[in-house]
């Protein structure tokens, strides 16, 4: 498992979207800027997914934990700065 660290700026509106797959009822895709300027995109679902849309907005720094899986960062923790 590849574990990540990201501190980042958001850069667009969370996209949420409700998801009919097992065990996840819904996804936030989030987009982030890094200090050296690198885009990523990472992903995170269920209650992360909640915590994301309701408290998120474009310009907030936020701190992820995750893991990589395929070309997304999975969200296991995030933190509001």
């Amino acid at each position: 498992m590849n574990v990540v660290l990201l501190i980042g700026k958001l850069i667009k509106d969370v996209e949420y979207k409700f998801m009919l797959e097992r065990n996840k009822s819904a996804k936030a895709i989030l987009y982030l800027k890094l200090l050296d300027k690198t885009e990523i995109k990472v992903a995170g679902y269920n209650e992360i997914a909640d915590f994301c849309l309701r408290n998120l907005e474009i310009k907030d720094i936020v701190i992820i934990y995750g893991k990589i899986k395929e070309n997304i960062v999975k969200i296991i923790d995030i933190e509001k700065c």
